[in-house]
């Protein structure tokens, strides 16, 4: 019975993650991305566009990672898939940075609560 208990518990966390996430994420897209998208110098550097969502995603982990991760990965070859640091940090605002933080932050602990709870049911 205590298995169930913790299972429901990491479930119901689980899903009060995805709420945060999906609403910072629509935030995040609605009030940062399509002021990038509209501004002409920032327009070509939020990375590729590999399906619908993925510049959001890309512009929430540029503002999410450490400034020297930024600015080690826009001088990498690949530095094409990623939203450029220096562009995004210049225009975008403190409210910006944290939908951008707290839209990574909740995405990365659903990945960590989907596998703890995976291998927490594989072990019980």
């Amino acid at each position: 019975m205590n298995h169930l208990r913790i299972f429901v518990a990491g479930s119901l966390c689980l899903v009060v993650c995805m709420g945060v996430y999906w609403t910072t994420f629509a935030l995040l897209r609605l009030i940062t991305v399509r002021r990038l998208l509209r501004d002409p110098q920032t327009r070509n550097r939020l990375g590729l566009d590999i399906f619908p969502g993925w510049q959001t995603l890309n512009v929430a982990t540029t503002l999410s990672w450490p400034r020297a991760a930024g600015r080690y990965f826009d001088s990498r070859p690949l530095a094409m898939f990623r939203a450029h640091s220096q562009t995004v940090y210049a225009h975008t605002n403190l409210l910006d940075r944290c939908l951008a933080r707290l839209c990574y932050g909740s995405q990365v602990l659903i990945v960590v609560l989907l596998l703890a709870l995976a291998a927490y049911d594989r072990l019980a």
